[in-house]
């Protein structure tokens, strides 16, 4: 995700990966305004999504915004958050018929997606 402060425009990235880490796949997104929680997490649904359409079922999915992982759990109540709606998208599509984790990675290794969302941001 990139969320430039200047002008509150977000935007995200993606890569997919397969098992070995050799590139599938890049993709991103501009979404307008907003703040970087938001840009994460449509940076998790865009990804999510993209998988889905690929037909990978066994899944990986990688953030460098551990706020973002935590709010995503079913435990979490998201009637407060203004990103309700992104939110309970998401885990809608966590809990479809697949494998799935979503993972906490440092930001030095997100570079890629990093990049692709500077593109569009």
């Amino acid at each position: 995700m990139s969320w430039n402060a200047v002008k509150t425009r977000i935007g995200c990235g993606v890569c997919v990966l397969d098992v070995a880490d050799r590139w599938l796949l890049g993709a991103s997104e501009s979404y307008g305004t907003g703040t970087s929680f938001m840009a994460e997490l449509l940076a998790v649904e865009l990804g999510l999504l993209v998988c889905w359409d690929l037909g990978l079922r066994q899944v990986a999915c990688y953030t460098d915004f551990s706020y973002v992982r935590d709010v995503l759990q079913e435990e979490v109540s998201s009637e407060h958050f203004w990103a309700r709606d992104v939110i309970q998208r998401v885990r809608s599509l966590l809990r479809r018929d697949w494998r799935i984790s979503v993972r906490v990675i440092p930001r030095e290794k997100n570079t890629a997606a990093d990049s692709l969302a500077l593109q569009v941001a």
